[in-house]
């Protein structure tokens, strides 16, 4: 059946089971037979070393990846790759998600999240200018800074009082 359909459906019954009537087996996922490559890829810990396995790999796998990363800011790679790291070794969701709004209080004054919407969205050049063209020019105190207190206090709301 159709989205229309499961709609129409679930309108009517009002029973959030009915979707189970409208399920279809989505196929094999392409990416599946790139998993090892995934693994041993991003299971590096620097975003150096990522960039550097990528260029190692011979596959059009990673010639594609790598096509992906080079066109985007080397600074944003720093901090999703940190903030991941983050998450995984806390196992917090309320630290993830504090660490998250740690990210976005600054993202659109100190990353570059407003070039990139210019690029993509406003101009639609789809040639955005870094402030940072390789990745060993992005400055410590800069990636530190991601990770400290969110101006203006830190994100609190799902934390219990001690």
């Amino acid at each position: 059946g159709t989205m229309d359909d499961l709609r129409a459906a679930l309108l009517e019954s009002g029973d959030p089971a009915e979707a189970k009537k409208f399920a279809v087996d989505p196929g094999h996922a392409a990416i599946a037979a790139e998993k090892s490559s995934i693994n041993a890829v991003f299971g590096i810990e620097t975003i150096e070393l990522i960039h550097e396995a990528l260029r190692a790999l011979d596959n059009d796998w990673g010639a594609e990846v790598r096509g992906q990363l080079d066109a985007g800011s080397v600074l944003s790679q720093h901090i999703a790759l940190s903030t991941i790291r983050k998450a995984r070794r806390h196992g917090s969701v309320v630290a993830a998600l504090r660490d998250e709004f740690r990210f976005t209080s600054r993202a659109t004054e100190r990353a570059e999240l407003i070039e990139g919407i210019r690029a993509a969205v406003i101009d639609k050049d789809r040639n955005p200018q870094w402030r940072y063209r390789m990745l060993q020019d992005v400055p410590d105190p800069l990636l530190s800074e991601f990770s400290e207190k969110a101006p203006g206090g830190d994100f609190s709301y799902l934390e219990r009082p001690a």
